[in-house]
Parts: structure tokens; sequence; C-alpha cells
């Protein structure tokens, strides 16, 4: 980063609408509560969020994928299946 704070800015700005608005889809797997990604978090992105689904996997604590490695993979399993048949 440099130091370079308007480059900072500007990348995380470009990041920030890629993920928002791409048109790749992609799959937003969340606990509930969340602690990174809270309810706020998952309500903003499912308000701004395009070609985004968005799945509760259950209850984790801060690194979900140790947490909850089986919810998650049927989630994707089931993500991708329904890109399948939609593709």
């Amino acid at each position: 980063m440099g130091g370079d704070r308007a480059d900072v800015d500007a990348a995380v700005r470009r990041n920030h609408d890629a993920l928002l608005r791409g048109r790749v889809p992609r799959l937003l797997p969340h606990r509930e509560p969340g602690s990174v990604v809270g309810t706020t978090e998952v309500n903003w992105c499912r308000r701004d969020g395009a070609s985004l689904e968005i799945v509760s996997v259950g209850a984790g604590t801060h690194f979900l994928p140790a947490d909850q490695p089986e919810a998650i993979s049927r989630a994707l399993a089931a993500w991708l299946m329904g890109r399948e048949k939609a593709g």
C-alpha cells in the first residue's frame, strides 16, 4: 500500500463495486449471529449485492470453516447444482 491512502481508497472502492455489482455469481455463507459478517452486513449484501446468494450455515465463532465445514460444503454443493441447472 506504500502509504498512499488515495490508492488504497481507490482499490477498496473498485473491489467493493466488483463484489457487489459484478455479474459473476457468488455465494456468501454466513453464521448467525455473525461476528465479522453480522446481521448489518448480511442485510447490506442482500439489499445491494447483485448475483449474490446468501445462506446461513448455522452457529459458529470467528473462523466459520472450522466450525461448520459440513454445512458450508452442503451449501456450496447445493449452490453449484443450482448454477448447473440454471446454466
